[in-house]
């Protein structure tokens, strides 16, 4: 009986080590990359109503030209502060237009209770 509680004990320290992943800014997937229309990336299954985000950030779009991009995932690489992380997402997957460098960036990691607003200068100013 003993084996078995150990047993029981370790399947679940390995269940919670596998679903605590630890995201790398290759791992994120781009819905653009993936042939989407938009940008909201929740490889972690965190936000329930991604399909009104969605809309929501289209219509943004259209409304002011701004490309809305949102990232959130339960945690990510060690290696890198919330801003690193955040920026070099925001440069891979290059948001907004280039001429008029009008993309933004909300990025959040629940796990170490961070949220980041990347923004390109075209954005900067915009709603003051």
């Amino acid at each position: 009986m003993k084996k078995f509680h150990l047993l029981i004990c370790f399947l679940a320290m390995s269940l919670i080590t596998i679903a605590q992943k630890r995201y790398t800014v290759d791992q994120i997937p781009s819905p653009k990359l993936a042939g989407q229309d938009y940008f909201v990336s929740n490889p972690d299954g965190i936000l329930s109503n991604v399909t009104g985000l969605n809309e929501t950030l289209v219509k943004l779009e259209q409304d002011t030209k701004v490309e809305f991009a949102v990232v959130m995932v339960n945690d990510f690489d060690d290696n890198q502060e919330d801003f690193e992380f955040a920026k070099a997402i925001f440069d891979k997957w290059k948001i907004g237009k280039a001429g008029s460098n009008n993309g933004l960036l909300l990025f959040i990691s629940i796990d170490r209770r961070k949220y980041r607003f990347i923004s390109g200068s075209g954005v900067e100013g915009l709603w003051l």
